[in-house]
């Protein structure tokens, strides 16, 4: 059985029998191992891993690994989607032993058991686009961040590529980097709008969008222009001593 089960750990940690061992700690979840669930696939470890730490549940090396009260060991996700949402027979009850249990009984594992997990050698997740590297459960995050063949979006056009190629795609052959038209109009535009590009209908659409440009400052001149002449207006003809108030607040 892919579990840690009550013979297992009855051999291998003394406690009374009076008092469960979970009751007695509290094992800190090991922040540096990874959280994707896909790197905890067996197929991914070399050696595959020991079946003691594998999760009877979706078959993969234990993951934020957790003890039901009979001890048997899983995944913290699988069992409480077990307990929680499992139907049939074996709801609310161990997957393994059919003894009954509840989320709030589960207890962390002995954190011999993390130590385990983070010592078993896994493939970079990168092996499909040339990285050959088997790394320690505990060194894996460190070595994705540095990891030459890791890939990585382009910002501009969306396209996944090696981190190590992104700098010259971007300055080479990404189809949205901006280049010069060298045919003698000089506007700088997208490579891929390039063979396309035809410098007269460019120059005469550059020169439309700032005959829009112009016109619309008109408007809005023509616009303040207005409110001026209006002001000016209510200025006038109000009494006397209103205009006279706001001059002199005016020279001040």
């Amino acid at each position: 059985m892919a579990s840690f089960g009550r013979d297992y750990w009855m051999n291998t940690i003394p406690f009374s029998p009076s008092v469960a061992p979970s009751a007695t700690r509290i094992a800190p979840r090991r922040t540096d191992l990874p959280t994707d669930a896909a790197i905890y696939s067996v197929e991914n470890f070399e050696p595959r891993p020991p079946p003691e730490l594998v999760c009877s549940v979706c078959l993969g090396v234990y993951r934020d690994p957790v003890e039901c009260p009979c001890r048997h060991v899983f995944c913290s996700d699988c069992i409480h989607g077990w307990l929680v949402n499992g139907t049939g027979l074996g709801a609310g009850s161990c997957p393994v032993c059919r003894q009954r249990s509840s989320p709030s009984q589960l207890m962390p594992v002995v954190p011999i058991v993390n130590n385990m997990i983070a010592r078993l050698k896994v493939r970079c997740p990168n092996h499909a686009t040339g990285c050959n590297a088997r790394v320690a459960m505990e060194h894996l995050n460190h070595h994705i961040e540095s990891c030459p063949h890791r890939r990585s979006p382009c910002p501009d056009c969306g396209v996944q590529m090696r981190a190590s190629e992104l700098s010259l795609h971007q300055r080479e052959r990404c189809p949205k980097r901006q280049v010069r038209c060298d045919r003698g109009c000089g506007l700088s535009l997208s490579a891929e709008r390039l063979s396309d590009h035809n410098c007269i209908q460019e120059m005469r659409n550059y020169i439309a969008s700032l005959d829009r440009q112009i016109e619309q400052s008109q408007q809005q001149v023509q616009r303040l222009q207005r409110q001026v002449d209006e002001l000016t207006a209510t200025l006038l003809t109000g009494p006397a001593h209103v205009f006279s108030g706001i001059w002199h607040n005016h020279r001040l």
